[in-house]
């Protein structure tokens, strides 16, 4: 695909009294846009969302892992193609795999299973050709690394990988995520509650086993996204069908996806 093509999706979305997306002291996250304090969520919140949604509506099932387990990840395909090793030897080979192809890892004070020193985001289809590359004893970092950057699943496409370890890893996002941000302005509100103790006495009943207050807020969020179809297209081989497919897998999962911050609480479903 040579002409530059991109994909615009806009929407607006009224959402319930929730706390979908709170901050490092549990209130609702917010920004100062026109002049006043609105709602937000963040690009990162709602990309979460759509990658669990990619993960049970995926046609192919190549959907990314992000993890920082990934030796162990790699070591379970590389038994499942050579049985008769044991586990701790494919660890090992896989731990020396990942090393070969640049992706540093370490083993934690008291653990014996090696781990990636940062969370490593690696497709379905990419980790069972790694393990095969193990399994057939290929060091060479040109081939292994090929072996990661090609063939990523939608998600790595689309979202990006960077690895500060080995830049030639990164892979360039296809797709932009706008942090929502509501429509008019809001006022955080407080829901106060108690948890009644089931086995207190009249003796000791003081009302309540416990006090609390959990912040929300109710808003209609304007959200948008981008993607630049040339890109992605190049990303996927070209493949005419599987683009079609996985754009139309995003703009689903960009409509429908929720994220679940105390969804148990409020049922912002």
């Amino acid at each position: 695909m040579n002409a530059h093509l991109f994909l615009d999706i806009q929407a607006i979305q009224t959402v319930p009294p929730c706390n979908i997306n709170r901050d490092d002291a549990g209130s609702p996250k917010t920004a100062q846009y026109g002049g006043v304090t609105r709602a937000r969520v963040s690009s990162q919140c709602w990309k979460h969302s759509m990658r669990e949604y990619f993960k049970e509506h995926s046609v192919d099932s190549n959907v990314g892992m992000r993890s920082k387990n990934i030796v162990k990840y790699l070591a379970d395909k590389i038994v499942a193609l050579k049985p008769e090793l044991s586990e701790q030897e494919a660890l090992d080979l896989a731990n020396k795999t990942l090393n070969n192809a640049g992706v540093k890892t370490k083993t934690n004070k008291g653990k014996i299973t090696p781990v990636v020193n940062v969370l490593f985001f690696l497709g379905e289809n990419q980790a069972n050709s790694l393990a095969q590359a193990a399994v057939n004893n290929i060091k060479d970092k040109k081939q292994l690394q090929e072996i990661l950057k090609d063939n990523p699943p939608i998600d790595i496409a689309l979202f990006g990988r960077m690895l500060a370890d080995d830049a030639s890893l990164n892979e360039d996002a296809s797709s932009q995520v706008a942090h929502a941000i509501s429509t008019h302005a809001i006022r955080t509100e407080f829901d106060y509650y108690t948890a009644v103790d089931d086995l207190s006495t009249e003796d000791n009943n003081a009302g309540a086993g416990m006090l609390g207050t959990i912040e929300y807020n109710s808003s209609t969020l304007y959200r948008y996204a981008n993607v630049a179809v040339h890109e992605f297209s190049h990303q996927l081989s070209d493949n005419k069908e599987s683009t079609i497919n996985a754009l139309r897998l995003f703009i689903e999962a960009f409509a429908n996806a929720m994220p679940t911050g105390k969804v148990n609480t409020f049922a912002n479903q």
